[in-house]
Order: structure tokens, then sequence, then C-alpha cells
């Protein structure tokens, strides 16, 4: 439903104009800052994770490889070799145990 209002113009004419004018820039407007948040907070909410867990837990006295050498011996897989490299994890499926 369009809404008019009487606006007085020059030398005391009137004339008419919508009300609400600006209402679809105010809806884009809104649409946009809605979409950003979408993006934006889920990395916000992400960075605080990994911030609030980055430090090293002293209730862990082990390291990863330690880690992963007691899970392969505890289902007798000893054959399965655990190595530290520069580019982290890895798996070569033409090193492994047959």
């Amino acid at each position: 439903m369009k809404r008019w209002i009487r606006v007085a113009g020059n030398h005391g004419s009137a004339r008419l104009k919508r009300k609400g004018r600006h209402a679809p820039i105010s809806l884009a407007i809104a649409g946009a800052l809605f979409i950003l948040l979408l993006v934006v907070a889920p990395q916000l909410w992400i960075t605080s994770v990994l911030r609030r867990y980055a430090a090293q837990r002293q209730e862990i006295p082990w390291t990863g490889g330690e880690f992963a050498r007691h899970l392969l011996d505890g289902m007798k897989l000893q054959a399965v070799k655990v190595e530290e490299t520069d580019h982290g994890d890895h798996y070569h499926p033409r090193n492994r145990c047959d």
C-alpha cells in the first residue's frame, strides 16, 4: 500500500510525495550487513577457538609422534613407521607394510 504525504512546494503550492522512499536503500544496506555478518562471524569464532586451545597442554606429556606410536603399538601395528618431517603429517602408500 502506497502512502502519500502533502509537501509544501515553492510559492505556497502543494504537491504529493511518496512516503518511505528510502526503504529499498535501507533494506539493501541491512541485507549487505547481514551477508557480511554471515561471512565474518564464523572466521572470528574459529580464530577465537584456535587461540584458546593453541597453548601446549600440561596434562598431555607426550608428543604427537609418541602418541601415534602408542596407538599403533596398541593395535599391534609395529611395522608402521612414525617419522618426523618438516611438512607435517603424511602417508606414503608405496612405503606401507604388507
